[in-house]
């Protein structure tokens, strides 16, 4: 989202309308730092680009338990 919010920005409004919403972060960035940043905002999951489409189902259903 260049020139926009982030994802965390986005998270935390999204948070604001449904407390308890549940969210997987797809980014490109696969360093160690940003990944647990993501996790202590909130992130269910954290997928770094590209990813597999097993990966994703993987995410989806560890987010949903």
């Amino acid at each position: 989202m260049p020139g926009k919010w982030n994802a965390v920005e986005v998270l935390r409004e999204l948070k604001k309308v449904d407390p308890v919403v549940k969210a997987i972060l797809a980014t490109g960035y696969g360093q160690t730092e940003t990944v647990v940043l993501a996790k202590q905002e909130g992130f269910k999951e954290v997928l770094v680009k590209p990813f597999e489409i097993e990966e994703l189902l993987r995410a989806l259903k560890a987010s949903l338990s």
